[in-house]
């Protein structure tokens, strides 16, 4: 229902009808899409760092295995298990050339003092690396 009332030669309408406008809408539809994405892009953030913690929680926990395996095997370094899982390890010592170019982990090592041997463990395939010191035989 309009009702229109003319003063001083101008026309006047009000309009009595509820409900939004199509720039109310479109602003709120606008609104709406800058907050979607900025809360996928924070999701997609957290995935990711989800991810990349769950590589370095994994690393360590094969870098473990194989300290826990060079200090079982003292006297046998060389000889050690050369696969954790799907990964491939190669043991070398420090200036030696690398064998097995497709090992995922390389573990170098060189004797610290009499004894004491410096063992630095690589990934390839990741931004990881530890390093440890071990008494030999």
């Amino acid at each position: 229902m309009e009702r229109i009332v003319i003063k001083g030669g101008l026309k006047i309408i009000n309009l009595s009808q509820k409900g939004f406008t199509l720039i109310e809408v479109m602003v709120s539809l606008v609104i709406g899409v800058i907050l979607i994405i900025g809360f996928s892009g924070a999701l997609v953030n957290g995935l990711r760092a989800e991810d990349r913690i769950d590589d370095r929680l994994e690393a360590r926990r094969i870098n473990n295995s194989i300290i826990e395996n060079l200090r079982n095997n003292r006297d046998n370094w060389k000889n050690t298990d050369n696969h954790y899982g799907d990964y491939s390890i190669e043991i070398i010592e420090s200036g030696e050339a690398i064998i097995n170019t497709d090992a995922d982990i390389i573990v170098e090592y060189e004797e610290a003092a009499n004894d004491l041997y410096m063992f630095e463990i690589e990934w390839k395939t990741r931004k990881y690396s530890s390093e440890i010191l071990l008494v030999g035989e």
